[in-house]
């Protein structure tokens, strides 16, 4: 699937700082990176509610897309999953750079704002990578918050260097164990590899409507 990991840690430790400065390093080194930012708020995009954006939510449209001269905002009315925001809106990008997310299944970088959390970090945090702290922790890899171009090898080492194939049916991510993911990019990359103007491909977006499948009931 797109690669995409989660910056993590308590309020207040420097997530936002640190993750921006490793976007940097990585999009100076030719990456697309895209960003989704996990908030407690609600209502944070301001729209006043007489606009024609907002009517259209309130009639119940699904999803709504504002397009301005230079830039374009969409609105879910239902929260999707992660997995199909990044398909769907960051699959251009090379790497998805998340700032929250600790519940998620995504691979996790820690920033330690506190010694003393430590422990309760690594026993509550699924899939932690690293931990980004001014001292060696002890049976994990650890990586100072000045140390941001070692953290940048870190990431490209881990997400940016191998093939991918991401499948979604009906919006939903199908889990792929590695073998069959490989065999899927292997495969489709050399199909196309054969056809005029997919030569040279670096990324391929396949989008497949089942015949006979018309409107959900």
């Amino acid at each position: 699937m797109i690669p995409a990991l989660a910056f993590t840690g308590f309020h207040n430790v420097g997530k936002t700082t640190l993750a921006r400065r490793v976007v940097s390093v990585l999009r100076k080194r030719g990456y697309r990176v895209g960003v989704v930012k996990s908030t407690k708020h609600r209502d944070v995009a301001v729209e006043p509610p007489h606009k024609d954006t907002a009517l259209y939510r309130r009639d119940g449209v699904e999803q709504v897309v504002l397009m301005e001269p230079e830039r374009a905002v969409c609105f879910w009315e239902e929260r999707p999953p992660l997995e199909e925001v990044i398909f769907h809106q960051l699959k251009r990008c090379d790497l998805v750079v998340c700032e929250g997310f600790k519940g998620s299944t995504l691979p996790k970088i820690e920033v330690v704002g506190r010694a003393s959390d430590i422990p309760k970090i690594v026993e509550d945090r699924e899939g932690l990578l690293a931990l980004v702290w001014k001292e060696p922790v002890e049976g994990f890899r650890t990586f100072s918050p000045q140390d941001v171009d070692s953290l940048a090898d870190f990431i490209e080492g881990m997400f940016l260097e191998d093939g991918w194939a991401m499948l979604l049916v009906d919006g939903a991510l199908v889990p792929m164990k590695p073998f069959v993911e490989k065999m899927v990019a292997s495969t489709v990359t050399a199909m196309v590899g054969n056809l005029r103007g997919g030569e040279d491909a670096s990324r391929i977006d396949l989008l497949i409507k089942v015949p006979g499948k018309g409107r959900r009931s």
